[in-house]
């Protein structure tokens, strides 16, 4: 690799790869914010026979300096490090940060709604009950019917 690098270094300006000018977002091709879940790689994409790496599954917002529908879109995730790609699959893009994190929010409490079901239906205990009675207090948008959980 230090090799590689001391060849590279004696290159002429001419003959070395030039990166174009960073996109700060434009009229025609704004810059976007992608809302991306940390995944695990599937096996069978993995070169030469390495081991898949396991995602943490957290929600993360990413700017991205390449304008909509650029396939190579990538990014880092602050809480694990791995770099997935950004394809159109898993990725919700905006064109403002606030509405990024906005989503993020959302779609956790979406979560967190669904868990205490499962876990109550799962065991019907009444302290289960009670935690779905008490999210709904805290969020207005989910409500409590008796006659759905008797």
């Amino acid at each position: 690799m230090a090799e590689i690098q001391r060849l590279a270094a004696t290159l002429p300006a001419e003959v070395k790869k030039k990166r174009g000018p960073y996109h700060k977002g434009s009229e025609k091709e704004p810059k976007m914010y992608c809302v991306y879940k940390c995944t695990d790689t599937p096996a069978h994409l993995r070169p030469q026979g390495k081991e898949a790496t396991k995602g943490c599954g957290r929600l993360s917002v990413n700017y991205t300096a390449k304008y909509w529908g650029h396939h190579d879109w990538q990014a880092v995730c602050p809480h694990c490090g791995r770099k997935p790609r950004l394809n159109a699959g898993v990725v919700d893009a905006y064109f403002e940060r606030k509405f990024a994190l906005k989503h993020i929010e959302d779609r956790e409490i979406r979560q967190e709604w669904a868990r205490l079901n499962r876990v109550y239906f799962k065991g019907m205990n009444p302290m289960d009950l009670q935690n779905i009675i008490d999210f709904t207090h805290k969020h207005q948008d989910y409500e409590y019917h008796e006659e759905d959980y008797s």
